[in-house]
Protein backbone atom coordinates (compact mmCIF):
# COMPACT_ATOMS: atom_id res chain seq x y z
CA UNK A 1 0.00 0.00 0.00
CA UNK A 2 1.16 3.52 -1.07
CA UNK A 3 0.65 5.14 2.88
CA UNK A 4 0.26 8.82 1.16
CA UNK A 5 -2.35 7.71 -1.43
CA UNK A 6 -4.03 4.55 0.48
CA UNK A 7 -6.68 4.19 -2.26
CA UNK A 8 -4.36 3.53 -5.35
CA UNK A 9 -3.34 0.14 -6.14
CA UNK A 10 0.13 -1.07 -6.32
CA UNK A 11 2.24 -2.82 -8.61
CA UNK A 12 4.19 -5.85 -7.50
CA UNK A 13 6.68 -8.02 -9.25
CA UNK A 14 6.97 -11.82 -8.67
CA UNK A 15 10.38 -13.61 -9.03
CA UNK A 16 11.33 -17.19 -9.50
CA UNK A 17 14.87 -17.74 -8.55
CA UNK A 18 16.00 -14.43 -9.13
CA UNK A 19 14.51 -13.77 -12.19
CA UNK A 20 10.86 -11.56 -12.91
CA UNK A 21 8.09 -14.27 -14.27
CA UNK A 22 5.39 -11.17 -14.56
CA UNK A 23 3.50 -8.81 -12.47
CA UNK A 24 0.05 -8.64 -10.25
CA UNK A 25 -1.99 -5.77 -9.20
CA UNK A 26 -2.80 -5.33 -5.96
CA UNK A 27 -6.19 -3.84 -6.19
CA UNK A 28 -7.90 -7.49 -4.50
CA UNK A 29 -10.42 -6.56 -1.62
CA UNK A 30 -9.00 -8.13 1.24
CA UNK A 31 -11.45 -8.48 4.78
CA UNK A 32 -9.21 -7.83 7.10
CA UNK A 33 -8.54 -4.51 6.11
CA UNK A 34 -11.32 -2.77 4.35
CA UNK A 35 -12.79 -1.91 7.48
CA UNK A 36 -9.91 -0.38 9.49
CA UNK A 37 -8.66 2.71 9.46
CA UNK A 38 -5.68 3.76 7.34
CA UNK A 39 -6.01 1.41 4.46
CA UNK A 40 -8.30 3.21 2.28
CA UNK A 41 -10.82 1.21 0.67
CA UNK A 42 -8.85 -2.03 1.52
CA UNK A 43 -8.18 -3.33 -1.83
CA UNK A 44 -4.27 -4.15 -1.42
CA UNK A 45 -4.58 -7.96 -2.22
CA UNK A 46 -3.45 -10.00 -4.99
CA UNK A 47 -3.12 -13.01 -7.17
CA UNK A 48 -0.47 -14.28 -9.07
CA UNK A 49 -0.69 -17.80 -10.79
CA UNK A 50 1.96 -19.33 -12.64
CA UNK A 51 1.59 -20.27 -16.48
CA UNK A 52 3.60 -23.42 -15.81
CA UNK A 53 4.13 -25.30 -12.72
CA UNK A 54 7.47 -25.58 -11.33
CA UNK A 55 9.22 -28.43 -11.98
CA UNK A 56 8.61 -31.13 -9.28
CA UNK A 57 11.09 -31.63 -6.12
CA UNK A 58 12.71 -28.12 -7.43
CA UNK A 59 13.39 -26.40 -4.39
CA UNK A 60 12.75 -22.76 -5.96
CA UNK A 61 13.15 -19.03 -4.14
CA UNK A 62 9.93 -17.65 -5.11
CA UNK A 63 10.33 -13.30 -3.96
CA UNK A 64 7.59 -10.07 -4.47
CA UNK A 65 8.72 -6.91 -4.99
CA UNK A 66 7.30 -3.94 -5.16
CA UNK A 67 7.51 -3.15 -8.86
CA UNK A 68 8.44 1.12 -8.20
CA UNK A 69 11.11 0.58 -6.38
CA UNK A 70 12.07 -2.87 -5.97
CA UNK A 71 12.08 -3.65 -2.61
CA UNK A 72 10.81 -6.51 -0.94
CA UNK A 73 7.87 -7.25 0.31
CA UNK A 74 8.23 -8.97 4.30
CA UNK A 75 9.04 -11.47 5.16
CA UNK A 76 10.97 -11.87 1.98
CA UNK A 77 12.16 -14.63 -0.09
CA UNK A 78 9.99 -17.83 0.28
CA UNK A 79 12.02 -21.30 -0.31
CA UNK A 80 9.64 -24.13 -1.22
CA UNK A 81 9.55 -27.61 -2.98
CA UNK A 82 6.95 -27.34 -6.17
CA UNK A 83 5.00 -30.48 -5.33
CA UNK A 84 1.46 -28.72 -4.26
CA UNK A 85 -0.57 -29.05 -7.76
CA UNK A 86 0.58 -32.51 -8.84
CA UNK A 87 -0.82 -33.34 -5.20
CA UNK A 88 -4.04 -31.39 -5.59
CA UNK A 89 -4.93 -33.71 -8.40
CA UNK A 90 -3.40 -36.64 -7.26
CA UNK A 91 -6.72 -37.96 -5.53
CA UNK A 92 -8.36 -38.01 -8.74
CA UNK A 93 -5.43 -39.56 -10.77
CA UNK A 94 -4.48 -42.18 -8.44
CA UNK A 95 -7.66 -44.32 -9.92
CA UNK A 96 -5.96 -44.04 -13.30
CA UNK A 97 -3.57 -47.18 -13.31
CA UNK A 98 -3.55 -48.28 -17.01
CA UNK A 99 -2.49 -51.05 -19.01
CA UNK A 100 0.36 -49.10 -20.38
CA UNK A 101 1.98 -46.13 -19.40
CA UNK A 102 3.40 -42.99 -20.75
CA UNK A 103 6.98 -42.92 -21.69
CA UNK A 104 7.89 -39.48 -23.13
CA UNK A 105 11.05 -39.10 -25.46
CA UNK A 106 11.60 -35.25 -24.65
CA UNK A 107 14.64 -33.80 -27.56
CA UNK A 108 15.41 -30.72 -28.85
CA UNK A 109 15.02 -31.40 -32.38
CA UNK A 110 17.45 -33.04 -34.48
CA UNK A 111 19.18 -34.65 -31.17
CA UNK A 112 17.93 -38.69 -32.56
CA UNK A 113 14.70 -38.76 -31.51
CA UNK A 114 13.63 -39.98 -34.50
CA UNK A 115 15.97 -43.15 -34.11
CA UNK A 116 15.16 -43.56 -30.41
CA UNK A 117 11.34 -43.84 -31.21
CA UNK A 118 12.29 -46.38 -33.42
CA UNK A 119 14.18 -49.08 -31.82
CA UNK A 120 12.95 -48.24 -28.14
CA UNK A 121 9.33 -49.04 -30.17
CA UNK A 122 10.28 -52.29 -31.49
CA UNK A 123 10.55 -53.54 -27.99
CA UNK A 124 8.16 -56.08 -27.22
CA UNK A 125 6.47 -54.25 -24.55
CA UNK A 126 6.51 -50.92 -26.06
CA UNK A 127 3.79 -49.49 -28.65
CA UNK A 128 3.99 -46.62 -30.91
CA UNK A 129 1.09 -44.59 -32.07
CA UNK A 130 2.32 -44.85 -35.94
CA UNK A 131 4.98 -45.63 -38.49
CA UNK A 132 7.97 -43.27 -39.22
CA UNK A 133 8.27 -40.44 -38.27
CA UNK A 134 6.84 -41.04 -34.97
CA UNK A 135 4.59 -37.61 -35.25
CA UNK A 136 1.00 -38.77 -34.05
CA UNK A 137 0.78 -37.41 -30.34
CA UNK A 138 -2.74 -38.76 -29.34
CA UNK A 139 -1.65 -37.80 -25.45
CA UNK A 140 0.09 -34.77 -26.57
CA UNK A 141 -3.07 -33.61 -28.65
CA UNK A 142 -5.34 -34.20 -25.05
CA UNK A 143 -3.01 -32.56 -22.87
CA UNK A 144 -2.76 -29.59 -25.17
CA UNK A 145 -6.58 -29.67 -24.51
CA UNK A 146 -6.31 -30.20 -20.94
CA UNK A 147 -4.51 -27.55 -20.54
CA UNK A 148 -6.69 -25.26 -22.32
CA UNK A 149 -9.87 -26.24 -20.73
CA UNK A 150 -8.43 -26.03 -16.97
CA UNK A 151 -6.48 -22.72 -17.41
CA UNK A 152 -7.53 -19.38 -16.13
CA UNK A 153 -9.63 -17.55 -18.27
CA UNK A 154 -7.10 -14.57 -20.41
CA UNK A 155 -9.58 -12.37 -22.17
CA UNK A 156 -7.54 -10.22 -24.37
CA UNK A 157 -5.49 -13.19 -25.99
CA UNK A 158 -8.04 -16.48 -25.53
CA UNK A 159 -11.90 -16.45 -24.89
CA UNK A 160 -14.48 -13.56 -23.47
CA UNK A 161 -17.58 -14.99 -22.07
CA UNK A 162 -19.33 -12.88 -24.45
CA UNK A 163 -17.71 -14.80 -27.36
CA UNK A 164 -18.78 -18.40 -26.13
CA UNK A 165 -21.40 -18.80 -28.67
CA UNK A 166 -20.18 -16.47 -31.41
CA UNK A 167 -16.46 -18.29 -32.01
CA UNK A 168 -17.36 -21.71 -33.09
CA UNK A 169 -14.06 -22.73 -34.69
CA UNK A 170 -11.77 -22.16 -31.35
CA UNK A 171 -12.36 -22.75 -27.68
CA UNK A 172 -9.69 -21.65 -25.38
CA UNK A 173 -9.04 -20.75 -21.62
CA UNK A 174 -12.32 -21.63 -18.81
CA UNK A 175 -13.92 -18.26 -19.98
CA UNK A 176 -15.59 -18.36 -16.32
CA UNK A 177 -12.65 -18.96 -14.38
CA UNK A 178 -11.16 -15.85 -13.52
CA UNK A 179 -11.06 -12.81 -11.03
CA UNK A 180 -13.60 -10.61 -12.91
CA UNK A 181 -16.20 -14.03 -12.43
CA UNK A 182 -15.96 -14.18 -8.73
CA UNK A 183 -19.19 -12.54 -8.64
CA UNK A 184 -21.09 -15.08 -10.21
CA UNK A 185 -20.62 -17.74 -7.51
CA UNK A 186 -21.41 -17.26 -3.39
CA UNK A 187 -17.86 -16.89 -2.51
CA UNK A 188 -14.79 -16.91 -4.37
CA UNK A 189 -13.44 -20.06 -2.87
CA UNK A 190 -16.72 -22.11 -4.27
CA UNK A 191 -14.77 -20.73 -7.81
CA UNK A 192 -11.30 -21.51 -7.18
CA UNK A 193 -12.24 -25.18 -5.79
CA UNK A 194 -14.62 -26.26 -8.45
CA UNK A 195 -12.13 -25.20 -11.55
CA UNK A 196 -8.80 -25.73 -9.82
CA UNK A 197 -9.70 -29.73 -8.06
CA UNK A 198 -13.03 -31.04 -8.82
CA UNK A 199 -13.15 -30.08 -13.11
CA UNK A 200 -9.68 -31.19 -13.35
CA UNK A 201 -10.16 -34.38 -12.22
CA UNK A 202 -13.16 -35.42 -14.30
CA UNK A 203 -11.39 -34.16 -17.25
CA UNK A 204 -8.23 -36.30 -16.44
CA UNK A 205 -10.41 -39.46 -16.09
CA UNK A 206 -12.19 -38.56 -19.47
CA UNK A 207 -8.77 -38.20 -21.30
CA UNK A 208 -7.32 -41.09 -19.66
CA UNK A 209 -10.29 -43.01 -20.84
CA UNK A 210 -9.36 -42.23 -24.45
CA UNK A 211 -5.80 -41.88 -24.43
CA UNK A 212 -5.88 -45.95 -23.02
CA UNK A 213 -8.52 -46.51 -25.58
CA UNK A 214 -6.39 -45.63 -28.63
CA UNK A 215 -3.49 -47.30 -27.38
CA UNK A 216 -5.36 -50.71 -26.27
CA UNK A 217 -6.75 -50.78 -30.17
CA UNK A 218 -3.34 -50.23 -31.35
CA UNK A 219 -1.79 -52.92 -29.17
CA UNK A 220 -4.28 -55.22 -30.50
CA UNK A 221 -3.69 -54.64 -34.19
CA UNK A 222 -0.02 -54.79 -33.08
CA UNK A 223 -0.35 -58.16 -30.87
CA UNK A 224 1.64 -56.51 -28.44
CA UNK A 225 0.92 -55.94 -24.63
CA UNK A 226 2.60 -53.73 -23.49
CA UNK A 227 3.76 -51.91 -20.55
CA UNK A 228 4.48 -48.68 -22.09
CA UNK A 229 3.13 -46.68 -25.34
CA UNK A 230 5.68 -44.17 -26.67
CA UNK A 231 5.19 -40.27 -27.73
CA UNK A 232 7.89 -37.67 -28.85
CA UNK A 233 7.95 -34.45 -26.56
CA UNK A 234 9.59 -31.34 -26.79
CA UNK A 235 11.27 -29.58 -23.41
CA UNK A 236 8.87 -26.44 -23.27
CA UNK A 237 5.71 -29.03 -24.17
CA UNK A 238 2.65 -29.13 -21.80
CA UNK A 239 2.09 -32.58 -21.98
CA UNK A 240 5.96 -33.03 -19.62
CA UNK A 241 3.62 -31.94 -16.55
CA UNK A 242 -0.06 -32.77 -18.18
CA UNK A 243 0.92 -36.32 -18.89
CA UNK A 244 1.88 -36.82 -15.22
CA UNK A 245 -1.21 -35.98 -13.76
CA UNK A 246 -3.42 -38.03 -15.89
CA UNK A 247 -1.15 -40.94 -16.35
CA UNK A 248 1.22 -41.28 -12.67
CA UNK A 249 3.60 -44.08 -14.41
CA UNK A 250 4.29 -41.63 -16.94
CA UNK A 251 8.48 -42.44 -17.69
CA UNK A 252 10.06 -39.87 -19.76
CA UNK A 253 13.12 -40.50 -21.57
CA UNK A 254 15.37 -37.22 -22.03
CA UNK A 255 18.09 -37.42 -25.02
CA UNK A 256 20.55 -34.83 -24.92
CA UNK A 257 23.33 -34.53 -27.77
CA UNK A 258 26.21 -32.08 -28.48
CA UNK A 259 24.24 -28.54 -29.12
CA UNK A 260 26.75 -27.85 -32.11
CA UNK A 261 25.94 -31.01 -33.70
CA UNK A 262 22.22 -30.04 -33.22
CA UNK A 263 22.09 -26.52 -34.57
CA UNK A 264 24.33 -28.03 -37.71
CA UNK A 265 21.92 -31.19 -38.40
CA UNK A 266 18.98 -28.66 -38.02
CA UNK A 267 20.71 -25.85 -41.04
CA UNK A 268 21.48 -29.30 -42.50
CA UNK A 269 17.62 -30.89 -42.50
CA UNK A 270 15.81 -27.72 -42.01
CA UNK A 271 17.91 -25.50 -43.74
CA UNK A 272 17.41 -23.38 -40.51
CA UNK A 273 19.67 -19.83 -40.16
CA UNK A 274 22.26 -20.42 -37.56
CA UNK A 275 21.23 -17.57 -35.68
CA UNK A 276 17.81 -18.88 -35.33
CA UNK A 277 18.91 -22.24 -34.29
CA UNK A 278 21.58 -20.57 -31.68
CA UNK A 279 19.06 -18.89 -30.04
CA UNK A 280 16.25 -21.56 -29.92
CA UNK A 281 18.91 -23.75 -28.56
CA UNK A 282 20.29 -21.66 -25.71
CA UNK A 283 15.98 -21.60 -24.75
CA UNK A 284 15.97 -25.73 -24.93
CA UNK A 285 19.48 -25.41 -23.09
CA UNK A 286 18.28 -23.77 -20.05
CA UNK A 287 14.96 -25.65 -19.85
CA UNK A 288 17.30 -29.10 -19.90
CA UNK A 289 19.11 -27.87 -17.07
CA UNK A 290 16.47 -26.78 -14.89
CA UNK A 291 14.69 -30.28 -15.76
CA UNK A 292 18.43 -31.98 -14.23
CA UNK A 293 18.83 -29.85 -11.40
CA UNK A 294 14.87 -31.18 -10.48
CA UNK A 295 16.30 -34.70 -9.96
CA UNK A 296 12.94 -36.90 -11.21
CA UNK A 297 12.79 -40.58 -10.31
CA UNK A 298 11.04 -40.82 -13.55
CA UNK A 299 13.18 -39.21 -15.70
CA UNK A 300 16.04 -40.44 -16.94
CA UNK A 301 19.06 -38.52 -19.13
CA UNK A 302 20.80 -40.04 -21.75
CA UNK A 303 23.26 -39.01 -24.20
CA UNK A 304 22.98 -39.64 -28.31
CA UNK A 305 26.77 -40.07 -28.97
CA UNK A 306 26.51 -43.15 -25.90
CA UNK A 307 23.82 -44.48 -27.80
CA UNK A 308 25.98 -44.62 -30.91
CA UNK A 309 28.95 -45.67 -28.87
CA UNK A 310 27.62 -48.23 -26.39
CA UNK A 311 24.12 -49.22 -27.63
CA UNK A 312 24.46 -52.77 -25.45
CA UNK A 313 25.41 -50.18 -22.48
CA UNK A 314 22.32 -47.81 -22.84
CA UNK A 315 19.59 -50.59 -24.31
CA UNK A 316 20.60 -52.07 -20.72
CA UNK A 317 19.63 -49.23 -18.58
CA UNK A 318 16.96 -48.17 -20.49
CA UNK A 319 15.59 -51.83 -19.71
CA UNK A 320 16.18 -51.16 -15.82
CA UNK A 321 14.84 -47.76 -15.79
CA UNK A 322 11.35 -48.63 -17.70
CA UNK A 323 11.97 -52.20 -15.86
CA UNK A 324 11.16 -54.19 -18.95
CA UNK A 325 11.89 -57.89 -18.88
CA UNK A 326 14.40 -57.88 -22.43
CA UNK A 327 16.94 -54.79 -22.96
CA UNK A 328 16.14 -52.42 -25.57
CA UNK A 329 18.47 -52.78 -28.82
CA UNK A 330 20.28 -49.61 -29.93
CA UNK A 331 22.23 -51.54 -32.14
CA UNK A 332 22.94 -50.22 -35.91
CA UNK A 333 21.04 -52.90 -37.25
CA UNK A 334 17.83 -51.97 -38.93
CA UNK A 335 18.31 -48.26 -38.50
CA UNK A 336 18.88 -47.62 -42.09
CA UNK A 337 15.09 -47.87 -42.37
CA UNK A 338 14.85 -44.01 -41.41
CA UNK A 339 18.87 -42.56 -42.26
CA UNK A 340 18.17 -42.92 -46.11
CA UNK A 341 15.53 -40.14 -45.36
CA UNK A 342 16.12 -38.58 -42.12
CA UNK A 343 20.10 -38.71 -41.71
CA UNK A 344 22.16 -35.41 -43.05
CA UNK A 345 25.31 -37.41 -42.42
CA UNK A 346 26.44 -41.01 -44.40
CA UNK A 347 26.84 -42.35 -41.06
CA UNK A 348 25.68 -42.05 -37.48
CA UNK A 349 29.68 -41.84 -36.25
CA UNK A 350 30.11 -39.43 -38.66
CA UNK A 351 27.35 -37.01 -37.01
CA UNK A 352 29.13 -36.78 -33.75
CA UNK A 353 31.63 -33.66 -33.93
CA UNK A 354 30.49 -32.42 -36.93
CA UNK A 355 30.34 -28.91 -36.15
CA UNK A 356 34.54 -28.75 -36.05
CA UNK A 357 34.16 -28.79 -40.20
CA UNK A 358 30.57 -27.37 -40.34
CA UNK A 359 30.71 -24.59 -38.04
CA UNK A 360 33.18 -20.95 -38.55
CA UNK A 361 35.25 -19.77 -36.42
CA UNK A 362 32.93 -17.38 -35.49
CA UNK A 363 29.91 -19.33 -34.90
CA UNK A 364 32.01 -21.90 -33.05
CA UNK A 365 32.75 -18.56 -30.71
CA UNK A 366 29.01 -17.92 -30.57
CA UNK A 367 28.69 -21.22 -29.21
CA UNK A 368 31.00 -21.06 -26.98
CA UNK A 369 30.08 -17.71 -25.59
CA UNK A 370 25.93 -18.77 -25.74
CA UNK A 371 25.79 -22.65 -24.60
CA UNK A 372 29.07 -22.55 -22.33
CA UNK A 373 27.36 -23.07 -19.40
CA UNK A 374 25.24 -25.81 -21.01
CA UNK A 375 27.87 -27.81 -22.81
CA UNK A 376 29.71 -27.83 -19.40
CA UNK A 377 26.70 -29.14 -17.45
CA UNK A 378 26.34 -31.89 -19.66
CA UNK A 379 30.07 -32.84 -20.38
CA UNK A 380 29.92 -31.71 -23.44
CA UNK A 381 33.01 -28.56 -23.23
CA UNK A 382 35.55 -31.47 -23.76
CA UNK A 383 34.06 -32.84 -26.92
Amino acid sequence: MDTDHPDRPIEVVIKLNGRDLGIAIANREREDLKNQKGFGNGRHGFIYRFDYPIPLNLIAEVTVEFLVNRAILPPGPLKITAVKELEVHQASACANQAASSPLLITTMGRSGGTMVMEKVGAHPNVILADVYPYETRILGYYTAAYRALISPSDHDNSLHPDDLVQSNLRLGFNPYFHAEQEWRYNTPEFMYDFFEVVAPGHISQAFFSLVSDYYARRSALAGKSPLYFIEKCGVDDPARYISRVIFPGTRELILLRHPRDVICSQMAFWGTDFRASLMGMATAAEAMMLIKQSVRQDTLFMRYEDIIETPESCGNEVARFLELPLPVDFSSEGRETIRSVHATTKSASASMGRWRQDLSDSQKADCSRILGEYEEFFGYSAC
